[in-house]
């Protein structure tokens, strides 16, 4: 519970100052302010992308019913696979999660995020990198 909740609260964090940034922009406006405000939306998207990468994961693992350990502190990798016990279909389904976390965070992106700023393409460049 605690790992959703500080994940959860990061996101949300990220989510707001992109929000904030995007609405504070002039549109066509290419300042520093613009290019700083696009690199914090790069870090913002490699950010979004391992934290649903790693639940990802968690929710693979979970499904395949795998034995884990989560940790007990907020940290990035918040959750040990227990390779020894698991099956090899466990892993896979672990493995596969990870794939889909980042690709329904894109697909979540593409809806929602219009790519008319440098902004949000940094942010729609950071996803599909990672």
């Amino acid at each position: 519970m605690r790992q959703a909740l500080v994940h959860g609260g990061v996101c949300l964090l990220l989510v707001s100052t992109l929000w904030a940034l995007e609405s504070s922009q002039a549109p066509g406006e290419l300042t520093i302010a613009g290019y700083l405000a696009a690199t914090w939306a790069f870090v913002c998207g490699m950010a979004l992308s391992h934290i649903t990468h790693e639940w990802g994961h968690f929710a693979g693992a979970i499904a395949s019913r795998a034995t884990l350990t989560i940790k007990p502190a907020a940290h990035p990798l918040f959750f040990d696979f227990d390779y020894e016990h698991n099956k090899a279909r466990q892993f896979l389904f672990m493995s596969s999660g990870g794939l889909l976390g980042n690709i329904l965070l894109l697909l979540i992106l593409l809806l929602l995020v219009k790519p008319a700023s440098l902004l949000t393409t940094s942010l729609l460049a950071a996803v599909v990198g990672q």
